[in-house]
């Protein structure tokens, strides 16, 4: 009775395991990929996918030489975006960039939308933070995740960053670290 019982308890564990792995994997963010999605790849177009459904929407982008409307894809899971897909700009047949806002995606370390800037700064030793007046984007990087940023709201900031410069680092004891990633770029 005792093998029968630790035979039907192992099997549940290994099930459970089985089961659930490919379920979180679903979630992950690597180098140029959220879940299912993945830069540089065939953009997968309007409907369903893999158990999204991917909206169609537009979005009005304003640049030095104008004004340009441009078409986003969200892909949602019951009414709720997870990530936001921009096809590639020269080529629209291919996914450009995702904007995941989701906190159900995860990098390998646990980092996500809604993780504190110190746990980024604690698992990625080489993290650093930047801005830039182009798009006045605040964001941590890390090798780690190369073509990531986790982006974080301006108000976490203390300092002044430089509003004459492409790209200014941020000095870490100006930034409130308790403050949380608001969003993940991926290019």
């Amino acid at each position: 009775m005792k093998k029968l019982t630790i035979v039907t308890l192992s099997i549940t564990i290994l099930s459970f395991i089985a089961f659930t792995k490919p379920f979180k994997d679903n979630y992950t963010i690597t180098h140029g990929q959220a879940g299912p999605f993945t830069i540089n790849s065939a953009f997968p177009g309007e409907g369903e996918y893999l158990g999204y459904d991917l909206v169609k929407k537009q979005t009005i982008h304003y640049a030095e030489d104008g004004i340009d409307t441009l078409t986003i894809f969200h892909a949602q899971k019951e009414g709720i975006t997870h990530i936001i897909i921009h096809p590639k700009y020269d080529n629209e047949a291919l996914i450009g960039e995702l904007e995941v806002i989701s906190p159900l995606y995860e990098t390998k370390a646990g980092i996500g939308v809604g993780s504190s800037i110190n746990d980024f700064y604690s698992y990625y030793n080489d993290a650093e933070a930047l801005y830039t007046f182009i798009s006045d984007n605040f964001w941590l990087e890390t090798k780690a995740v190369n073509g990531a940023q986790f982006q974080f709201q301006r108000k976490l900031y203390k300092g002044s960053p430089d509003t004459f410069e492409d790209l200014t680092i941020l000095e870490r004891n100006k930034i409130d670290t308790k403050g949380r990633i608001s969003k993940i770029r991926l290019f």
